[in-house]
């Protein structure tokens, strides 16, 4: 042991004490003399001493269990002797009882002439740290308790000392990964800010005619431009993954418009590198994909753009087919570039690689996009497989689990028969929205289909308006003040209504989608909301009626009026957030965000939109000072639209 134990020895007996004292203190000329005093204390058979402890301990005496419990209130000690029958104050029992309220580690070595209670009812009262010794009893037996006790007790120590570090180094890994992510909301946003300015300066240039030699400084512009926002995106997306924080969603996409999207991206790119680029658009099915269709286009993009800057004759390919029998589907990369060797291969995955030392020099780039698309296909429950021959190219495949939705010829008719009447319906529908503008959107939406329409603008108001009045179907935005839309649906559900309830949200992943349905309701429509899912919505839940509509669709659009109304409410809305702001009212700036969010979608506004639903992300995880600092980009975002 490299530091010395404490004991406390409690007896009402001084001579018991110093017999203690004699046997725990350092060894003398004398220490077998003093040895033989103890023994004739409390060992009516003393023999002959074969283990002592060794002079690692310091010990303490007291003679009442008050003055005991008082010591261990201001020290600690590994063990402690005590007397089970101390007449004039607490017993040994009580005393027990009240150490262990002090600490649960100790180790309490009960001494008695006769038992006056049970063993078990001293664990009871006592825990499991202790031991009992009855008198008489040999010297080398407590001393031999004493050495296995105080080594039990030292291990203990090291465990709670361990678990103490670890929990101090967790501590300080959660506090440098919190940093880090506030760092880099900050970054993102310093950088973001005068990037898009840039940016947007640049479109507007790019609208004049200024001559051949201006307009290749302003192409250029914009693809350093773009490069760098790529750049602060990858940063931020593997920050994300490495947090746990990223979110894979599972909506259904059309895979002919994806494929339309990587040719529209890629094309002046193949063509400006002087090389051939080919999508294959004969689909092996003809339904849509189940899946994450924004993430996988990211995914794409990493891909075909590596392959287009790493190659310089021939040319890159992107097709699709079926694998695995038709439980996986894979979307396919070829390119004739520069290739990898085994080695290469070994290592691309992992962040801030490249092929080589030369690559980052030659053809830019910061080995983070790969990284990225592993674990973003791995999210989806998928795996990236590749193969390369030095000089000869490569092939990235990405294979997904297949998971088809609805026929997409289907879907197509659908959409070209979005100008037809409308079937008349019958019944009663209650809009729950908070915000006036999507009201009236909201209900002219509706309007066509010939049903009653009423408007409610908080749960508690959808509460009262549907025990005064039955309807058949219920539009409920989740987010209102007063009563969200999961607690009305919560409360509706619990009083038995059984209505038919649609959540109207913009939150629209999957565990979102599982709150409402857990919440209680039939299904969801994502903001700004789709005519047709819309038609399809009412035509479930509502029946056919006979009265006559107007032959046409008279299709909606949103007037002046309605403009008008959205920035009247904009510059409402932007007092009322300043207000509460200044307050530090975070609830009043959070509400005013959503309804600024859901509006800036529905009117086409999408840069309201995009800051709006930041900054919410950054009050939900209590970043408040960047938050602040958001709000205002937000704050001439709104300007710019009231004005």
């Amino acid at each position: 042991m490299s530091e010395k134990l404490k004991i406390l020895a409690i007896d009402d007996e001084q001579a018991v004490l110093n017999s203690y004292r004699t046997l725990f203190q350092k060894k003398a000329d004398n220490t077998d003399h003093k040895l033989d005093e103890l023994a004739a204390l409390i060992d009516d058979k003393p023999s002959k001493r074969e283990a002592e402890p060794e002079n690692s301990f310091d010990i303490e005496m007291v003679q009442s269990g008050q003055e005991g419990v008082e010591k261990v209130r201001q020290e600690h000690y590994s063990i402690i002797f005590l007397d089970m029958r101390m007449p004039g104050g607490w017993d040994g029992l009580e005393t027990a009882r009240e150490i262990r309220a002090l600490d649960r580690q100790v180790r309490i070595i009960l001494i008695s002439a006769y038992m006056d209670h049970t063993l078990e009812k001293i664990r009871r009262e006592v825990g499991d740290n202790f031991a009992f010794l009855q008198k008489p009893f040999e010297r080398d037996e407590l001393i031999q308790l004493v050495l296995l006790l105080s080594s039990d007790w030292q291990r203990e120590q090291q465990l709670i000392e361990t678990e103490k570090q670890l929990t101090i180094a967790l501590e300080k890994a959660e506090q440098a990964s919190r940093a880090k992510d506030d760092f880099l909301a900050s970054m993102s946003h310093e950088l973001r800010t005068p990037l898009s300015s840039i940016l947007g300066n640049n479109e507007l240039l790019a609208e004049f005619e200024l001559g051949e030699y201006p307009e290749q400084l302003i192409r250029s512009m914009e693809v350093s431009g773009k490069s760098l926002l790529y750049l602060i995106n990858d940063i931020l997306d593997s920050s994300k993954i490495a947090s746990g924080m990223f979110e894979i969603d599972e909506v259904p996409y059309n895979p002919l418009e994806l494929l339309d999207e990587m040719q529209h991206i890629f094309s002046n790119r193949a063509t400006d590198a002087g090389i051939a680029f080919r999508i294959d658009q004969e689909l092996p099915f003809k339904r849509m994909l189940i899946g994450d269709g924004r993430r996988l286009a990211q995914v794409l993009i990493n891909l075909l753009s590596n392959a287009i800057k790493f190659t310089k004759q021939g040319g890159v390919s992107l097709s699709i087919q079926p694998e695995e029998a038709g439980s996986s589907i894979c979307w396919r990369i070829e390119d004739s570039g520069i290739g990898m060797d085994q080695e290469t291969l070994a290592r691309i995955f992992k962040p801030f690689e490249q092929a080589d030392r030369s690559i980052s020099g030659r053809f830019g780039g910061t080995g983070l996009g790969l990284h990225i698309s592993s674990n973003l296909v791995e999210l989806m429950k998928g795996r990236i497989e590749v193969s390369s021959e030095l000089g000869k190219g490569s092939r990235f495949e990405v294979i997904l689990p297949l998971k088809e939705g609805e026929d997409i010829d289907l879907l197509q008719q659908k959409r070209r028969n979005t100008k037809l009447p409308p079937m008349s319906l019958g019944g009663r529908v209650l809009i729950a929205e908070d915000t006036p503008e999507l009201q009236i959107i909201e209900r002219r939406l509706i309007e066509p289909y010939g049903v009653d329409i009423d408007v409610a603008g908080d749960g508690k108001q959808v509460l009262d308006m549907v025990l005064q009045r039955g309807y058949d179907l219920i539009l409920m935005d989740m987010q209102m003040p007063e009563m969200d839309g999961i607690e009305a649906t919560y409360a509706l559900r619990a009083l038995q209504v059984e209505t038919p309830i649609v959540a109207l949200t913009a939150n629209v992943m999957q565990h979102h989608r599982e709150q409402f349905e857990e919440a209680g309701c039939n299904g969801f429509l994502s903001k700004p909301i789709d005519r047709i899912a819309l038609r399809e919505v009412l035509y479930q839940y509502l029946s056919e009626s006979d009265v006559a509509l107007p032959v046409e669709d008279p299709g909606f659009e949103i007037d002046d009026n309605l403009l008008n109304l959205f920035k009247e409410r904009s510059t409402e809305l932007h007092h009322e957030m300043i207000s509460a702001h200044e307050k530090g009212e975070w609830q009043q700036v959070r509400r005013v965000l959503h309804n600024i969010k859901g509006s800036g979608t529905t009117f086409g506004f999408p840069e309201l939109t995009t800051l709006s639903g930041s900054i919410l992300k950054l009050i939900d995880s209590g970043n408040f000072d960047i938050a602040s600092k958001n709000l205002t980009d937000l704050d001439r975002a709104l300007a710019k639209v009231v004005h």
